[in-house]
């Protein structure tokens, strides 16, 4: 007899057929020796939320606005990097909660003045000086349950594509210490 199928089987299904559409054969084989994501089940969410109730192995400072040394330095490392970041993003990530993914962005690149409008977009994101609703919303992500090997559940949270090109170029800028510039104020 074969295993029933869940929703989870079958969106890992069209995920390996959409990826194989695009010619991501890497990834595609990748996704057929995974265990699958989880099925929606009250189990399922109980083993989520039984993870996230633990408690932070480090107490997270308060956040605190950069430096205008570090802000300046946030400014140029992203006019070296955010493009290359962007550039560089996996075609076909998974999307923010918006349905955002990267391929989205990429058109930024085309247009001097739209990367430029862009940049200041994510310098802004970057030290702080985002509206509140977008930093709100910025902290959001999507939550996928996958199977563990030998049983069990994993979270996956795919945050918004902005926040990850954020944290990209941070991490390409590596004369930048992360921990001046993290992103607490988005968590």
């Amino acid at each position: 007899a074969s295993p029933t199928r869940t929703d989870g089987d079958e969106y890992l299904a069209n995920e390996v057929m959409r990826l194989c559409a695009e010619g991501e054969w890497s990834r595609a084989c990748g996704l057929l020796s995974s265990p699958g994501v989880a099925p929606r089940s009250p189990d399922t969410a109980t083993s989520l939320q039984a993870l996230w109730r633990t408690v932070a192995r480090e107490e997270v400072p308060a956040y605190r606005p950069p430096t205008p040394a570090v802000r300046r330095m946030i400014q140029e490392q992203f006019q070296e990097h955010l493009k290359g970041s962007l550039s560089s993003a996996s075609r076909g990530s998974g999307a923010g909660l918006s349905g955002c993914r990267f391929e989205f962005l990429t058109p930024l690149l085309e247009s001097p003045d739209a990367f430029s409008s862009f940049l200041g977009l994510a310098v802004a994101v970057a030290t702080g000086d985002a509206p509140p609703d977008i930093v709100h919303a910025l902290s959001w992500g999507r939550a996928t349950a996958l199977r563990k090997g030998r049983g069990g559940v994993r979270p996956l949270v795919c945050h918004e594509p902005l926040r990850r090109l954020c944290a990209r170029a941070l991490a390409r800028a590596a004369r930048i210490p992360l921990r001046a510039v993290s992103y607490t104020h988005l968590t």
